[in-house]
């Protein structure tokens, strides 16, 4: 979860914009710098902060305004300064948040203004456990939350009492608006809304399943590599069908488990396969389930219309469900086809072999029948 865990402003008429600031210790640290300037004077450099040198977010749509981020700044005393082109009036505005992600900090920023009202608002996307910071500007002599957002800093009666300046935030949502408000307001009112993400959890990364992303199903021993899989459940997911895994054994980097074909009922073919720890799931990963030696199947994409001259099942079978064949008598898997309209050829040899019927209606396979073959 993102929090605020320290905030500082200040503002004066000078050609450095800046706020004294302590860092705190904490974990996932970013500091956003807000700079408002008189006139747009333009900002020749801005100095280190905590150790790190300032990164600028915004796409400059206000010019009097500025906004730098600083990750994982060093703990302690430390200063947010602009050297500016020259002197002016100006504000300067620190907040620092701790469990910021470090490689993907915030989302898209969204600008909006209002005209000699006495409100300025901004709705950003966010999302739960993500904080949502904004800096707002009034052409007015005071400024306040509002929108349900909280007041972090505000300097008030800039330039001679004509500008007042703030920064809030208010908790992730898939959707916030924040703002603030004034007792009454001469000019256009700005906002700069910053969506700020949350670490995001340390859910298992797959690499790949038996190296090729294919396993049988009945098969012991399948491997899971890649990271944050010790303790690491196992499911696979065909459509509304989700199956648990029989887990053998993990490690960080692995996980073993015997295929679960049957209960409830999985079919041959594509399948999702994910690795649940305690943060969460990972990314689903496209796996093919395939028949172990001795076992054939074929999906059913039509059915030959006479009943006598193909497979059979009661109820009987349906375009899209799946037969299994196995246990042939008198040759070997290779020597039956079963055609995808339900009929067969088998080897002159062939005397029966055993098939059942995975249906689409229910998702379940039907009993094993054994289909004789009369070679007349």
């Amino acid at each position: 979860m993102v929090t605020q865990v320290a905030a500082s402003s200040d503002s004066g008429d000078s050609n450095v914009a800046g706020a004294t600031h302590t860092v705190p210790s904490g974990s996932d640290l970013a500091s956003y710098l807000f700079f408002f300037r008189r006139g747009a004077t333009s900002i020749s450099s801005v100095n280190s902060f905590g150790g790190v040198t300032p990164v600028r977010i915004d796409d400059d749509t206000y010019p009097d305004i500025a906004v730098y981020r600083a990750l994982n700044p060093a703990p302690g005393a430390t200063a947010a300064t602009a050297n500016l082109s020259g002197s002016t009036n100006w504000s300067a505005h620190v907040i620092t948040l701790s469990g910021v992600d470090q490689s993907d900090p915030e989302g898209t920023l969204v600008y909006d203004t209002s005209s000699e009202q006495t409100w300025v608002r901004a709705t950003a996307a966010s999302a739960v456990d993500d904080l949502c910071i904004a800096f707002g500007l009034v052409v007015s002599q005071d400024i306040a939350a509002s929108y349900g957002a909280t007041l972090s800093t505000e300097e008030e009666a800039i330039e001679g009492g004509y500008v007042s300046t703030a920064v809030a935030f208010e908790a992730g949502a898939a959707s916030v608006e924040l703002g603030f408000s004034t007792s009454e307001s001469f000019g256009d009112n700005l906002i700069i809304a910053v969506p700020v993400h949350k670490v995001p959890p340390a859910v298992p990364v797959i690499s790949n399943v038996n190296v090729t992303n294919a396993l049988s199903s009945t098969q012991v021993g399948n491997v899971i590599n890649g990271t944050l899989l010790a303790g690491a459940a196992v499911q696979i997911t065909q459509g509304t069908t989700t199956v648990s895994q029989s887990v053998t054994a993990t490690t960080p980097s692995s996980a073993s488990f015997t295929t679960v074909f049957d209960a409830p009922h999985l079919r041959y073919g594509a399948a999702t396969l994910r690795a649940i720890n305690a943060e969460g799931p990972s990314e689903p990963v496209s796996v093919n389930i395939t028949p172990p030696t001795g076992r054939s199947f074929v999906n059913l994409t039509s059915l030959y219309s006479q009943a006598n001259g193909r497979i059979t099942a009661i109820p009987d079978l349906a375009v899209g469900d799946q037969l299994e064949i196995s246990n042939v008598v008198g040759g070997t898997i290779a020597d039956v086809t079963v055609n995808s309209n339900g009929t067969f050829n088998v080897d002159d040899a062939v005397t029966a072999f055993t098939v059942r019927a995975w249906s689409a209606n229910d998702s379940m396979w039907g009993p094993y029948a054994v289909q004789q073959v009369s070679n007349v």
